[in-house]
């Protein structure tokens, strides 16, 4: 499917163990691309997002179809051991001394401590997370050539990133959500998934997406 015409074209064929999916779009059924390897992309990292990765982690690694590593976008934080051996943030709001930045502080990025201990140690300490996982607060980095996109954010973060993935994903990649929590428009329920189809038509090309 293309993202600037809207029509499905011709592609030749890929050998490839990644079944070919039907999908619709703007009403029409038509036959998602194949893909040599399916690449994964998960858009969150919190306490959901850090399990939902322990699974998917684990699975691109068993099979084939799937390339081995998984961008994580993680909302950057700094973090540092305590006396204690415990991680600690600094205080919400706080901002590093005049001059300074939270690094001199003795702070270190999340992203940084997650690939080093392969462990998001704000939101699932003491779970470790799969290798495969590649945390990165960069969301187009994370989603650049992704065939299957996975949303594990806060609702009200759709808004501000979705736009910033600037369309980088595959054309005919899949979206799924696992987004919790509904929202409202003119007094009815809207569906999170839609929601999020709406936001990523605003992203450059403003292609449609849809979701699962």
């Amino acid at each position: 499917f293309s993202k600037k015409t809207g029509t499905f074209v011709e592609k030749a064929p890929v050998e490839s163990s990644v079944p070919r999916l039907a999908m619709q779009v703007n009403g029409e059924v038509g036959k998602r691309p194949t893909f040599t390897k399916e690449k994964v992309a998960l858009i969150g990292s919190g306490n959901w997002g850090s399990a939902i990765a322990t699974k998917i982690g684990v699975n691109v690694l068993q099979h084939d179809a799937f390339e081995s590593e998984v961008y994580m976008w993680v909302f950057e934080e700094y973090v540092k051991l305590d006396a204690q051996g415990n991680w600690q943030r600094p205080a919400r709001g706080a901002k590093p001394p005049v001059g300074k930045t939270w690094v001199d502080e003795g702070y270190r990025p999340l992203t940084e401590v997650i690939n080093e201990l392969n462990e998001n140690v704000v939101y699932l300490p003491g779970i470790k997370l799969p290798k495969s996982i590649i945390a990165s607060p960069d969301v187009k980095k994370c989603v650049t050539g992704a065939t299957m996109l996975v949303f594990v954010i806060p609702h009200n973060f759709l808004a501000p990133i979705v736009p910033k993935m600037e369309g980088a994903f595959a054309d005919g990649a899949v979206g799924i959500s696992l987004i919790k929590g509904i929202e409202f428009e003119q007094g009815k329920p809207v569906l999170i998934s839609d929601l999020l189809q709406k936001e990523m038509s605003k992203s450059e090309g403003k292609m449609t997406v849809d979701m699962s």
